[in-house]
């Protein structure tokens, strides 16, 4: 294991947090949906569905491009040019989004914006195989993610003064030169893999001659899109629910999202530790079973305490399930294919998020906020028994041919 490449590798989970945490769940999210409501609009759609659908079609962008450019990573050698794109784009429609003032250009901009930081995940974790044996894949993931949520904390903290003056340009300005710069270590350091010596074909060719031998890795991706479409509407729309229904303030929202961070971090190293000694797919089950408890916990009442322990659930079952998720991928990829397996796991669970987002806005035209959220738990029952179809073992050793490692 090479550590300055596992160091590089870490920093970039560190770096995009920064996105996520404050663009899509903690403080723009909430902004674009009190903006759209005391505008006094009259759109058929709540703010709330508006701020979901903008979510569903950056999901929608990234999940049509995962596979495709998955594909062209591994046969040209591009992985490191795919992952320089991305955060490039991510950050520039970042800031270019504190510019926008008006609705058609917002969604524009957050669409491209959330659309690169999705696929620049899927570009990183096809190195992982690369700087872990398959033994360690679940502390290794575990670590990666670990880091990325104490970068989350961090950009969090950064923006803290901008978002209690109300200054929205100036927190997107932060979270795009947060990113942009925590990020160079990854571009600096990771080394290209060798690229494919897969014959040339298309991506259907591919599948109907393959899906019979990955058949497992076909299997586990149709439990992940079951239980990631739950997470995904989970993560966009927690703050919008805390707000709405619990009534936790700016600074709330703050300490919640502190608390998320943290507890996500331990579920991502101690949910690592475990995949490396019970079984990917044991992990995987018990942070669904989480997953569970936080949602009930979390809409079963109003009351805040309640909300902050199913809060702690959600994040301890964040942590655990995005770990186990990338390493069960990372253990079924075939050498020199890691970029178009990962790009298969970016486009089920980013064509996962646009079900979940969907269904949840289809959901919000007949019931309310609370009941829509405790619905999306059936995500996750589908995706537990949809797990116990899958062998990690068969599915291993039909991507490398060999038989020495465990799931």
């Amino acid at each position: 294991m090479n550590r300055w490449q596992l160091a590089g590798w870490c920093a970039f989970d560190f770096a995009n947090s920064s996105f996520t945490t404050i663009v899509v769940t903690v403080h723009f999210g909430p902004w674009f949906t009190q903006q759209l409501a005391s505008s006094g609009r009259d759109a058929a759609l709540s703010p709330d569905s508006t701020w979901a659908l903008a979510n569903a079609a950056g999901t929608l962008l990234s999940a049509v491009l995962a596979t495709p450019l998955g594909a062209l990573a591994d046969e040209r050698a591009w992985r490191k040019a795919l992952l320089f794109a991305t955060v490039f784009v991510c950050c520039t429609a970042t800031v270019l989004l504190a510019e926008a003032n008006t609705l058609a250009p917002t969604l524009l901009l957050f669409t491209l914006a959330l659309c690169a930081f999705l696929l620049s995940e899927n570009a990183i974790s096809s190195f992982l195989p690369s700087l872990a044996a398959p033994s360690e894949l679940g502390r290794i993931s575990g670590l990666g993610w670990a880091v990325g949520y104490a970068g989350g904390l961090l950009a969090l903290l950064s923006v803290s003064s901008a978002a209690a003056a109300g200054d929205m340009p100036r927190v997107l300005r932060i979270a795009a030169l947060f990113f942009a710069v925590t990020a160079l270590p990854a571009l600096l350091l990771l080394r290209e893999p060798p690229r494919s010596t897969q014959r040339k074909e298309s991506l259907w060719a591919w599948f109907t001659r393959e899906r019979v031998r990955f058949q497992d890795t076909f299997a586990f991706l149709l439990a992940l899109f079951a239980f990631q479409a739950g997470v995904a509407v989970v993560l966009t729309m927690a703050a919008v629910y805390a707000q709405a229904e619990v009534g936790l303030n700016a600074e709330d929202l703050t300490l919640l999202f502190l608390l998320l961070q943290g507890s996500a971090a331990m579920g991502s190293l101690g949910f690592g530790w475990l995949q490396d000694r019970l079984g990917l797919l044991r992990a995987l089950s018990s942070s669904l079973v989480v997953w569970l408890l936080a949602i009930v916990g979390c809409t079963a009442s109003r009351d805040a305490h309640v909300f902050f322990v199913g809060a702690t659930l959600a994040g301890l079952g964040m942590g655990a399930t995005q770990s186990s998720g990338r390493a069960v991928i990372a253990f079924l990829a075939p050498p020199r294919r890691e970029a178009t397996w990962f790009g298969l796991w970016g486009c089920a669970g980013k064509g996962a998020a646009l079900l979940g987002l969907l269904v949840f806005a289809l959901l919000r035209c007949a019931l309310d906020l609370r009941l829509s959220l405790a619905c999306c738990a059936l995500f996750f029952v589908a995706g537990l028994l949809l797990l116990a179809r899958v062998d990690l073992r068969r599915g291993h050793v039909a991507a490398n041919g060999t038989t020495g490692a465990t799931a």
